[in-house]
């Protein structure tokens, strides 16, 4: 898994670069994210490269949740694929985490 972080505006852009975040990797993702979180309150995870989430993934994005909320931060998930989207919905974390189309979005969204 290869993660590519970006700084705008204060806010840190975190791209996911794996076709799926799941049990093979999520333990990997939370470690990579890890550093991000502890110099940011402003989170921006971008998962459109990501094709599948399975539970695992879930947790480790909810995991991330705790971690920024407890800093008094927010994190913001922008580029979900159809399918990732519908994951989302049906498990209603999209009533947990706010959700954009667009990484622009995400990021007008703190503002």
């Amino acid at each position: 898994m290869r993660l590519e972080h970006q700084l705008i505006e204060g806010i840190s852009i975190v791209e996911v670069h794996a076709k799926e975040l799941g049990v093979a990797n999520s333990a990997a993702f939370r470690e990579a994210v890890e550093p991000h979180v502890d110099e940011n309150t402003k989170i921006v995870l971008d998962l459109a490269p990501v094709e599948f989430v399975d539970s695992s993934g879930l947790g480790a994005i909810l995991s991330v949740l705790r971690k920024v909320s407890t800093g008094e931060g927010d994190l913001r998930v922008c580029g979900a694929r159809p399918q990732v989207q519908s994951l989302f919905e049906m498990v209603r974390l999209d009533r947990i985490l706010q959700i954009f189309a667009t990484r622009d979005e995400a990021i007008a969204s703190f503002r």
